[in-house]
């Protein structure tokens, strides 16, 4: 959902961005990979030898060969991979005596994989159209005055970037984790021109490799190259996937995107669209036709469009479906959130189209399976990577309590085999944890590499550095237009009452969004 930079807009923080890097770049216009975030990433996975860990609950591996364990462990060897899925009652693999043992009471999931999100921006809160009547294009509402005030061209988010770069991040990834995300698609270390010292809490879709190349690249715009088509059929030909925003809005005549992608060989297994709410049925059957996948993100859609993705004829096209928020500022917080999005117009406007296991596999195994990564995340399964999401058992049906459940129920994120995330209790044996408030509740959150002398060791400093943002003299110096005490405030981590209300007041989604306050 990230607008397109004016030319006149880039040629005026020309002199700022040269100074960080491409924030453009950062903010999702393309979000490439290199080799030198990827021997930085890997280097963290390895800098210690993880002690073995055991993991009891119940488990929902979204395997077709186990689907549900109710008393079940999970064997975390390491490595960080899953080294076996058993009933407690069976005998444990060898080399687990001494292991960390860990009982849930609660569900065991894949940890959710978010492929549509500009985490640039979930610094900031939703944000409410000047207008009550519905966009038609993403260039449309990019014209909405109201932008200067907090989004764009000359965006104030960009003051944090520039003046708490480790700690935005670090913000922007705990948004992620306190909704279950485990791999986060939209920014990565490459994209700053520098790697980040601190590493990451969570696994970034664009830094993933495979044999020396990149698993996913990101675009939300054409490349601007001669031939643009040439460059996509390019990666994917070299094994890449690409994930790329086009169709956004309510005017057919955007369908036009589609059939260029279509015409010029780009549509296929290897091509994840984004959006594509203005594609009719025909255009879809011919996506499906030749592969691929479409991120669906229905609260954003209705928050700008009044409508959404055709998603009922993409189902019966046999068109992959994936779920993502995309930011904060017309869309949910996290994916967690978003899932509530999908249950509710499933239920109001699709007859009950889904199953409640087909909405969590749009969160989970589906978009893992698109990505090409079914071998490394997506499935608590034997010989993947522990990305694991830990829930509170709040319902009999393990698809329900995953649907239902809000950021109070996260109690324990595993991502790349290190936790991360969750109550402290789950914690307690992981050095340099922070306490975190989100919502009503207090979560802790695990900070990477106390032994780097410069490393931010606890929660309180990352806020207060983001906060001291609104005070630095030097914001207008950098980031033309905007003035110290101009820069948003900090988005809260899930919804609150502002939120609510934000959405009980909107007209363009007609109502639509309403029901999401009863899950909370």
């Amino acid at each position: 959902m990230t607008p397109a930079r004016s030319s006149k807009s880039t040629l005026s923080r020309r002199t700022f961005l040269k100074g960080i890097g491409s924030i453009g770049v950062a903010a999702g216009l393309y979000i490439g990979s290199g080799e030198v975030s990827y021997r930085l990433r890997q280097a963290s996975r390895q800098r210690a030898q993880r002690p073995r860990r055991v993991l009891t609950g119940r488990i929902v591996t979204f395997d077709p060969a186990a689907s549900i364990i109710e008393d079940g462990a999970a064997y975390l060897d390491e490595r960080g991979v899953i080294e076996a899925v058993r009933s407690v009652g069976a005998p444990p693999p060898t080399g687990y005596a001494g292991a960390i043992h860990i009982e849930t009471g609660g569900d065991i999931y894949p940890g959710l994989v978010d492929l549509h999100n500009h985490p640039y921006y979930d610094l900031r809160s939703l944000w409410t159209p000047s207008r009550s009547t519905p966009y038609t294009s993403r260039a449309e509402w990019q014209q909405d005055v109201t932008w200067q005030d907090g989004g764009f061209p000359e965006s104030p988010i960009d003051a944090y970037w520039r003046f708490a770069q480790e700690e935005s991040m670090k913000f922007v990834e705990l948004k992620a984790l306190a909704g279950g995300v485990t791999t986060l698609q939209g920014l990565s270390s490459a994209t700053f021109g520098a790697p980040f010292r601190e590493g990451h809490l969570l696994r970034h879709v664009e830094d993933e490799r495979r044999d020396g190349r990149a698993v996913a690249e990101s675009f939300v715009l054409r490349p601007r190259v001669a031939d643009p088509f040439a460059l996509f059929r390019q990666r994917m030909a070299a094994g890449t996937t690409l994930i790329h925003h086009f169709s956004e809005g309510r005017d057919p005549d955007l369908g036009r995107e589609f059939d260029e992608l279509f015409d010029n060989g780009c549509i296929g297994p290897r091509m994840i669209g984004v959006h594509a709410n203005a594609l009719d049925p025909a255009r879809l059957r011919r996506w499906a036709g030749r592969g691929g996948a479409v991120v669906w993100s229905p609260q954003s859609n209705l928050w700008l469009y009044g409508q959404t993705t055709d998603v009922a004829a993409a189902k019966e096209a046999g068109l992959r479906i994936c779920v993502g928020p995309d930011w904060s500022i017309s869309g949910s917080k996290n994916l967690l959130g978003e899932l509530k999005v999908v249950d509710v117009w499933n239920r109001q406007r699709l007859g009950r189209l889904f199953t409640d296991r087909e909405i969590c596999e749009m969160a989970t195994s589906v978009p893992a399976d698109a990505l090409g990564l079914a071998d490394r995340i997506g499935r608590v399964r034997e010989g993947l990577q522990a990305d694991l999401l830990v829930l509170s058992h709040r319902s009999s049906d393990p698809y329900r309590n995953l649907i239902e459940a809000t950021e109070r129920d996260v109690h324990l994120v595993i991502a790349s085999g290190r936790p991360s995330y969750g109550v402290s209790e789950m914690l307690r044996t992981i050095p340099n944890v922070s306490s975190v408030r989100v919502g009503s509740v207090e979560r802790a959150v695990v900070l990477p590499d106390p032994t780097i002398s410069s490393s931010i060791l606890n929660w309180e400093e990352i806020v207060s550095s983001l906060e001291r943002v609104h005070l630095v003299e030097e914001v207008g110096n950098h980031i033309p237009f905007v003035a110290a005490g101009d820069v948003v405030p900090l988005d809260t981590l899930m919804p609150d009452d502002a939120y609510f209300r934000a959405i009980a007041d909107a007209t363009i989604p007609g109502g639509a969004l309403t029901e999401l306050r009863s899950y909370y």
